[in-house]
């Protein structure tokens, strides 16, 4: 169930992602230069302080076990050396 979901927003959000794109480059191209350099810095300061406040968030979120799961043991095969060459 859980990969159909994905499967669904990767679909979803993968036209919305391009258009979203393709119009905001049209729109820099029609105001000029200058002005598309100075609204694309504040643009990328923008995702900056979001992908800060993303992760500022994650962190502040998880809370690490006091308990830890104990490391998962394998059984010890005799099989592997058995058969060793000499």
């Amino acid at each position: 169930m859980k990969a159909m979901r994905r499967r669904v927003l990767i679909w979803a959000s993968t036209p919305i992602t391009g258009t979203a794109l393709a119009g905001t480059g049209i729109y820099l191209a029609r105001v000029g230069l200058a002005d598309a350099d100075t609204l694309t810095s504040a643009l990328g300061l923008a995702a900056a302080l979001a992908g800060l406040a993303t992760a500022i968030i994650g962190l502040i979120t998880t809370h690490p076990t006091s308990n830890p799961p104990p490391p998962h043991r394998l059984p010890h095969h005799r099989s592997r050396t058995r058969h060793r060459l000499a």
